[in-house]
Parts: structure tokens; sequence; C-alpha cells
């Protein structure tokens, strides 16, 4: 029988790793940080892995395991989640999303409760825009998508001008 990492990843290409450190947030919250440049702005995502799956253990069954592979495919198309203006021309040039998780791969089934802060989608992008100067707010149709995320705490850079904001469900644009 193969270990859940090893499904997973022959099913979609996730890489799993160990956090690094645990990373305790609120819940039905998730952290995100937008980096403008010149042509593109890249995004760092970070969201517990239970609000996108739901208390569901990932290693359980075939039906989680396929929720992740799901999760990972939406996740993986950020201008589908984070909307900009279409006249900004903008296109995914990166899109990496991992699933750090303790105990996933782990050859025996006594394996952890995966339910904890520390197991975490984490989701890097690189957007090129062709007239950045057009992406001027963000819907975040990401909401839509995983009902369970109430917010999203927002640290955001453009120019050297840092902010931070509160995206929520009741509230999902951000003018940047």
């Amino acid at each position: 029988m193969r270990s859940p990492a090893v499904y997973l990843t022959l099913m979609s290409g996730v890489v799993l790793s160990l956090p690094d450190e645990a990373f305790t947030q609120e819940t039905g919250t998730g952290r995100m940080e937008i980096v403008f440049s010149d042509t593109a702005f890249s995004v760092s995502l970070n969201l517990p892995a239970t609000e996108i799956l739901g208390p569901e253990n990932p290693s359980e069954n075939s039906a989680a395991q396929t929720s992740i592979a799901v999760a990972i495919s939406d996740l993986s198309e950020p201008l589908k989640l984070f909307v900009v203006a279409d006249e900004a021309g903008c296109f995914t040039a990166v899109a990496n999303v991992t699933l750090s998780a303790v105990g996933l791969g782990q050859a025996n089934d006594t394996a952890q409760d995966l339910s904890g802060n520390q197991n975490d989608f984490q989701a890097e992008y690189q957007v090129r825009c062709q007239n950045i100067q057009a992406v001027e707010t963000m819907r975040f149709a990401f909401f839509d998508r995983f009902p369970n995320v109430e917010k999203l705490l927002v640290d955001f850079n453009r120019s050297g001008h840092r902010s931070s904001h509160e995206v929520s469900r009741t509230a999902p644009d951000l003018s940047l």
C-alpha cells in the first residue's frame, strides 16, 4: 500500500513538507502578502488546512485525499481567486502550492491528529502584468471557493508604501 504522501504526489504533484515552526492564527483566518514591482506582483498565502478541507484528517481516506488535490488545483489558479482588472493584462507566471502537514507519509497508521493549526496550505505566486498601473483593486473571489475562510490578513507593499488590511467574506474588495 502506498503512503498518503506518495499517493498525493502522484495524484496532484504535491510537495509535502514539515513546517519550520508552528503557525498559529485565529480560526477562519489566513495570511497573505502582496508585493508589487514594476511589471508584476508576488503573493504569498498561508491558510490553515482545516479552513480549506474542513475537520477531516487528510490521510483518513481517498475522499479526503481527493479534497486535497482539488484544493491544490484551485489554489494553483490565483487570478481566479484574486481578481484584478482585465485591462492590466495579467497572467500567472509561477504558482507553487504545498500542504505542510505533520504525520502525512508516515509508515504507521497511528498518525497524529492533522487538524491542528500546524498544518497549512502555502502558496507562492508570481503574476506578471502588461499594465501594472491598471491593478488598482483586487476582488477576493477566493471566499466564494473556500467558504470556511472568513478573512485574510493582508500585508501589502507597493512602491515602498507598506500597509496591512483585513479582507473578509463580507468585504471582499481591496484597494491597492
